[in-house]
């Protein structure tokens, strides 16, 4: 529900038309549900703003290179760094356009089981789904905590470059931190999501704006650059591994735990329906690529 527009005095705002229009487009969705024989259940609090940046945000893009940066640039050098993420995320591109036409084509929640059921063969859909559903939850626990571990890393180490070095974190200290982010985390995520909704409207902005701070800091900041061909082209194998093009191979860990949040997409695409109301036609007939 938006705002109310402003009014005469003593007028009461005249929300009929709002109302009328938000109750169509909740009955489109409900019936655009209702086709593939489901029947939602939960509150739709989440508008489409908030939906967008919460996808956006959910892939931690900032924390997890600066996390995993030294893998790439030790593996292969600058130019492990540049052609990995290039190489993996037209890879990945493919695989997301794959998986955005799936979950638009089964919008529900339990987006994983819902797809299995239709796409996978008759005889192998407990199978698959029991694999999915046990790796989801493993890579969920794991996935939460190390990234909780390596954002405990960056704050102590900005606490660490802010006392001029004299403070040098402690494994103790990193566990403590990842601990209290924990508590935070799941604080968070235990209101309601109303509240929920407000805060996923920030994340956007803040990761654009993060974004282009850092940008523009180091091209400032940084007088001593280096060339385009050293970017793109200079290989430094530090990582021990032969020959060089081994070692450059590992450069795609940093991509590959980075490109890890496509089941949270797929509860994106649910949460459009469920949350907000917009309407994504069921097409079961649709060819799904295979890339």
């Amino acid at each position: 529900m938006g705002r109310p527009t402003d009014t005469p005095s003593g007028a009461a705002p005249d929300t009929t038309t709002r109302v009328s229009h938000d109750s169509d487009e909740a009955n489109d969705a409900d019936k655009a549900l209702a086709a593939m024989g489901y029947k939602p259940v939960f509150k739709r609090e989440f508008s489409m703003w908030s939906c967008f940046s919460f996808a956006l945000s959910i892939s931690g893009l900032f924390g997890t290179v600066a996390t995993t940066f030294s893998y790439p640039l030790t593996a292969g050098g600058p130019a492990s760094v540049v052609w990995c993420w290039l190489i993996a995320g037209f890879g990945a591109l493919c695989l997301a356009l794959s998986v955005a036409e799936i979950s638009s084509a089964y919008p529900t929640s339990g987006a994983m089981y819902f797809t299995v059921k239709y796409l996978a063969p008759p005889e192998w859909v407990a199978t698959i789904a029991w694999l999915d559903g046990w790796l989801n939850l493993i890579g969920q626990i794991c996935g939460s905590a190390s990234s909780v571990y390596g954002a405990s890393q960056m704050l102590l180490a900005a606490v660490s470059i802010g006392s001029d070095f004299v403070y040098v974190p402690s494994q103790g200290h990193i566990i403590g931190v990842m601990a209290a982010l924990s508590v935070l985390h799941s604080a968070v995520n235990s209101m309601s999501t109303a509240w929920l909704n407000h805060f996923a409207k920030t994340y956007a902005v803040f990761h654009i704006v993060v974004l282009v701070a850092a940008c523009v800091s180091l091209l400032v900041m940084q007088n001593d650059k280096h060339s385009a061909e050293y970017v793109f082209t200079h290989v430094e194998a530090a990582s021990g591994w032969t020959p060089p093009g081994f070692s450059f191979l590992f450069g795609f860990l940093s991509v590959a735990w980075t490109m890890t949040e496509y089941v949270p997409l797929i509860f994106w695409i649910a949460w459009m329906v469920l949350t907000t109301g917009q309407q994504l036609r069921c097409n079961r007939a649709v060819r799904f690529p295979l890339c």
